[in-house]
């Protein structure tokens, strides 16, 4: 049963969510810059795969635990590298802010073990990893690790659907429709000038609609 679900919006509503999500990852981003940190994210190891593989095909506690304590495993590698790079900083770094930089790398994640480790485990044992999860299905695609019932829609609100939107709750229209019509020939076309209001009053007219979703 899918409890939530995130409908594609446009314009100016995607640029004010994007913002917001953007203010919210802050602490995640601060090292965006760095030229000490890795960017890339590691290959899952061979072990980690199977044992994703053996959730997915048999999702018993026995299996999750053992997923659990590799993804425990690997993070605690992980940490050991950093420690590794903090003593050689301390060895030839030039300038102290390398080394309080990796020190404040190393202390983050020592402190945000269990929860880095949960969610880890969240995303591997999503179901919907399942082969052919990916798929478009009503329109929808999953978004994998934001949740276990979180989906996005595959393609952008259109005209026609903002149209019976306004329709059934006589919400204002776009500034560029014509006499409050979508422009001809433009009804499949993506809803443009919509604003964080209107954007969430269009995902409140959806949730009423659907009844079993929240968008």
């Amino acid at each position: 049963m899918k409890n939530v679900m995130m409908i594609g919006l446009v314009a100016a509503a995607m640029m004010s969510l994007g913002v917001m999500a953007a203010e919210g990852n802050g602490r995640q981003n601060q090292f965006r810059f760095s030229t000490t940190v890795e960017k890339e994210r590691p290959e899952l190891n061979a072990e980690t795969k199977a044992l994703i593989a053996a959730y997915h095909r048999d999702p018993s506690a026995a299996n999750k635990a053992a997923l659990k304590k590799q993804i425990e495993v690997n993070y605690d590698k992980v940490i050991e590298r950093k420690k590794a790079k903090l003593a050689e900083l301390k060895q030839t770094a030039r300038h102290q802010n390398k080394i309080d930089e990796m020190q404040e790398i190393v202390d983050q994640m020592l402190k945000e073990r269990e929860h880095r480790v949960e969610q880890s485990l969240k995303r591997f044992t999503d179901r919907r990893l399942r082969p052919g999860s990916r798929r478009a299905k009503d329109g929808f695609h999953p978004v994998m690790g934001a949740g276990v019932d979180v989906s996005i829609a595959h393609t952008p609100v259109t005209n026609a659907e903002y149209a019976e939107f306004v329709k059934a709750t006589g919400h204002k229209t776009p500034q560029y429709w014509t006499d409050e019509k979508v422009p001809e020939g433009k009804a499949d076309h993506p809803v443009l000038w919509v604003s964080y209001e209107d954007a969430a009053a269009y995902c409140a007219y959806l949730t009423k609609k659907d009844g079993r979703a929240t968008y």
